[in-house]
């Protein structure tokens, strides 16, 4: 923390920011509670060197980024792991827009919630979460009204993917992808995938997806 630390340039960030990580010695950020940033920073970019060079980890303590800006999250080359949230949405990752993700790995996340819902084990995205190069892995959800908590690894209203792998992620009632909205409503999903893996996705109790 304090200036010129990545909690800083994130609280800080302003619209179109990136955020270079790419020259940094360490190569685990252990957090003490979540990464947030401004509302008016519509679009950020997390740069890193690597997704094995470099994790942002959120001890099985803390949500790991909160994007409150309505544009999009883009994080790259990077492990975001280890996040627990004990509210409604994203037990890693939350966006109030979509989220890109480059090279990088988001695991071990988990959303465990005392409130009637939960969406999104790993990341909630209000929009379209992009995967190119990614992996999704090793995520729950879990809440307090049977049936509430939904899509143990990505929560979004739509996804695309290329080159990426979604697995091994557990969910009371849903299976580990799920869009938000409804057609009869007239919502668009975006549905994309391009040499993709889904796998090892169960529902509790024991079911394949």
């Amino acid at each position: 923390s304090g200036p010129g630390s990545l909690r800083a340039a994130f609280a800080n960030a302003v619209d179109n920011e990136t955020i270079d990580l790419t020259q940094l010695v360490c190569s685990r950020i252990t957090l003490g509670s979540a990464l947030v940033d401004p509302v008016a920073a519509t679009n950020v970019t997390l740069l890193g060197p690597g997704r094995e060079l470099l994790m942002i980890d959120g001890a099985g303590l803390y949500q790991v980024l909160v994007h409150r800006g309505n544009g999009g999250l883009h994080v790259d080359h990077l492990t975001v792991a280890n996040g627990h949230y004990g509210g409604t949405r994203g037990g890693c990752i939350y966006s109030a827009g979509g989220l890109e993700a480059y090279g990088t790995a988001v695991s071990s996340c988990v959303l465990d919630t005392a409130e009637n819902f939960a969406y999104g084990g790993a990341i909630y995205a209000k929009d379209t979460v992009s995967l190119f190069d990614s992996t999704v892995s090793d995520s729950s959800v879990k809440a307090a009204v049977t049936g509430r908590a939904r899509g143990g690894g990505v929560f979004s209203q739509g996804i695309l993917m290329s080159r990426s792998t979604i697995r091994l992620h557990l969910s009371p009632n849903t299976s580990r992808l799920r869009l938000m909205g409804q057609a009869e409503r007239g919502s668009w999903f975006t549905f994309g995938f391009r040499r993709n893996c889904l796998q090892h996705n169960t529902r509790l109790p024991q079911r394949q997806c």
